[in-house]
């Protein structure tokens, strides 16, 4: 179905970083594998994700070109 997407498995790298920090990335790669939808929202990315029985929408937007 149009919108639909699947994520297999992540792979990264196991850093040993401060807990606040691996917080958030753990966090965030549970939000990336439970990825559902895609789809674009006022012209950022848009990925939904489902937790608990709610839904959650992480948007992403283009970086500025560095100079």
């Amino acid at each position: 179905m149009p919108g639909d997407l699947s994520v297999g498995e992540i792979a990264g790298t196991r850093m040993a970083c401060p807990e606040e920090i691996m917080s958030v990335e753990n966090r965030y790669l549970h939000a990336l594998r439970n990825t559902t939808r895609h789809g674009f929202l006022s012209g950022t990315l848009a990925l939904t994700w489902q937790h608990n029985g709610t839904l959650h929408t992480m948007r992403f937007s283009p970086r500025a070109p560095q100079e």
